[in-house]
């Protein structure tokens, strides 16, 4: 009976753990004001994008005002990068996660998930909201992880 009390315990503080840092997350996107909409999601999702994962995608920006500053559909060539690694913007790494291979987003991003008071000059002016319509076309899963 004791050690089925204190096994049960167990299992409940590590539920609590887990729901705590999904909250966690949700909380700190609420909190800087990241606006996701999914525009696009397909009928069947077999695999949802996590860190570590490559990400095929493309996407076009623009600033508040509409102004596109950048296409990957321009380029003819889709934008591949590791999430969770630091290679794009904040706004990206929280804004693509747990995203279905064919499903379309349209991120909003503030000043402080993007460029924030530097911006990305000539295009990005300091302390600009960026509009980005991202669709996700493959995931590379490291081979471990299947």
């Amino acid at each position: 009976m004791f050690l089925q009390m204190k096994f049960l315990m167990v299992i409940h503080y590590v539920y609590l753990l887990l729901n705590f840092n999904v909250i966690f997350e949700t909380l700190a996107d609420m909190k800087s004001n990241l606006k996701i909409d999914v525009k696009e999601k397909p009928e069947s999702c077999n695999r949802k994008s996590k860190k570590g994962d490559a990400l095929h995608v493309h996407y076009k920006g623009s600033l508040a005002d509409g102004t596109e500053f950048d296409s990957s559909y321009n380029r003819n060539q889709p934008f591949i990068f590791t999430i969770g690694a630091g290679q794009v913007i904040g706004g990206w790494e929280s804004g693509l996660l747990n995203m279905c291979e064919g499903e379309i987003r349209q991120l909003i991003i503030p000043p402080e998930l993007g460029y924030g008071d530097r911006g990305a000059p000539p295009v990005i002016p300091p302390h600009s909201t960026l509009h980005f319509e991202v669709k996700l076309l493959k995931i590379d899963r490291p081979t471990n992880e299947l």
